[in-house]
């Protein structure tokens, strides 16, 4: 049986526990700020109907955004280079490009 589910919710679990403080932390921060010298006077941010989208903002985009750019990068490596296995793509992403090799050595024989 695959350990992928309980993978995915350590991942999400590790960005949680890196989100959380830093959010609670900022939201002291700006309503000790408003407070005392806001620039628009009016209902405090925690009594506003914006605050569902910014706490999907602020929660989903870290926790997301890094599984979608890795499947993104894969997708791209698959189309542009022309991997159709598993196999490929592993050795594809330890070993680099063949335009990556090419570089290198260019770099390798400039410096000699």
């Amino acid at each position: 049986m695959s350990n992928l589910p309980m993978e995915v919710v350590e991942m999400l679990g590790q960005a949680l526990l890196k989100v959380v403080p830093v959010t609670i932390a900022l939201a002291l921060v700006f309503t000790v700020l408003a407070h005392f010298w806001s620039c628009n006077p009016g209902k405090p941010w925690w009594r506003k109907r914006e605050l569902v989208t910014d706490v999907c903002y602020w929660f989903f985009v870290p926790l997301f955004a890094r599984v979608f750019r890795i499947g993104l990068l894969v997708v791209a490596a698959g189309f542009f280079f022309n991997i159709h296995d598993a196999d490929e793509l592993v050795a594809f992403f330890d070993n680099g490009s063949p335009i990556a090799s090419c570089s290198a050595q260019a770099v390798n024989t400039s410096i000699t």
